[in-house]
């Protein structure tokens, strides 16, 4: 195995085996995690994804197993309501039970990612000052309940002005980031969080849209992970779905070239699109695709660090592509 692929994917899958299309029962989706824990491929998963009102439930299931080797992280999703007094309510609400399920068990399980989708009321007329105090007010929801240290990353849905909303949040977004301090306690890291998929051709984002939000984020130095329709690691065309899926590979190969050389949004989406798995070159020194490469080393601290991870209900499927790739 290259060095360079060995980092780029080292914890960079979520396991999202409650959600769809998999849609497993929670005790089924947690003794399948805990399977992959001892797997030889353990090294490319990192968090169970779980919704924050079925954390109880969770618990339930984790008790029944042995005391894990070493702690299980995971990305809560918390949050929901188009209005701000509606989501504000709603976050409140899924914030509550994460205490209690922390205490209950220690440093077996580590929450340290949420992952939440903003309202529709905070992206019109959207200003700096508006996602700042959003922001800011989500903090203090946190800070109160005792939540901190955690890293929160955030999701924008589809809609007509989608390109124009994310552009904007990520260059607010990025604003933020630079006004917090660690010294205030604050957030471990905040991010943006793209889907790039779901159970029918229109969840899936254009190579074009991936492309601005890789592009956003790189030249705004905010944290980027991913989830949804990225089950196999080369661009093709599904015929279940009956559209083109993404890639992981193009994705996040995409991402790191981007962050590192901050590319233009035409060259990303190039990235996105190739369909040729021979293009996307490993060797121990460095990932390349045509002539731009970024080494072993940058790759291990952008993953760290920017290019974070995407959620998969599957984890077995990513890793039968990568074989019949001949990478692992």
């Amino acid at each position: 195995m290259k060095r360079s692929f060995k980092q780029f994917m080292t914890g960079i899958i979520d396991y999202a085996g409650l959600f769809p299309p998999a849609k497993l029962g929670m005790a089924e989706a947690v003794l399948n995690f805990s399977k992959y824990q001892s797997d030889a491929d353990a090294w490319m998963l990192s968090r169970f994804i779980c919704p924050a009102n079925r954390l109880s439930e969770f618990g339930q299931e984790f008790r029944k197993l042995a005391r894990p080797r070493t702690p299980w992280k995971l990305s809560v999703l918390a949050g929901n309501g188009t209005t701000l007094d509606a989501y504000f309510d709603s976050f409140n609400q899924d914030i509550l039970s994460i205490p209690r399920f922390n205490e209950s068990f220690g440093n077996d399980i580590i929450v340290d990612i949420l992952e939440t989708r903003l309202p529709v009321e905070l992206l019109k007329g959207m200003t700096v000052e508006s996602v700042t105090s959003f922001v800011m007010s989500l903090t203090s929801i946190l800070k109160t309940n005792q939540v901190l240290p955690v890293n929160l990353f955030f999701e924008i849905n589809q809609s007509e002005k989608w390109e124009s909303n994310v552009s904007a949040f990520v260059a607010f977004l990025s604003h933020v980031i630079q006004s917090l301090s660690d010294s205030e306690g604050t957030l471990t890291g905040i991010g943006f969080k793209l889907r790039c998929g779901g159970l029918e051709a229109s969840a899936f984002p254009s190579p074009g849209q991936v492309s601005l939000a890789i592009r956003q984020c790189a030249i705004q130095d905010v944290p980027f992970k991913a989830t949804a329709g990225l089950h196999h690691p080369v661009r093709h065309f599904n015929t279940g779905v009956k559209t083109k899926m993404h890639g992981f590979l193009n994705l996040f190969g995409a991402a790191l070239l981007a962050f590192k050389h901050k590319l233009p949004q035409e060259k990303i989406e190039q990235i996105v699109e190739d369909e040729n798995p021979a293009n996307l070159i490993f060797t121990d020194d460095k990932f390349s695709w045509d002539k731009l490469e970024i080494s072993t080393k940058e790759i291990q601290f952008l993953r760290a660090e920017r290019v974070i991870s995407f959620g998969s209900c599957s984890f077995d499927e990513p890793r039968e592509d990568l074989r019949s790739l001949d990478l692992l």
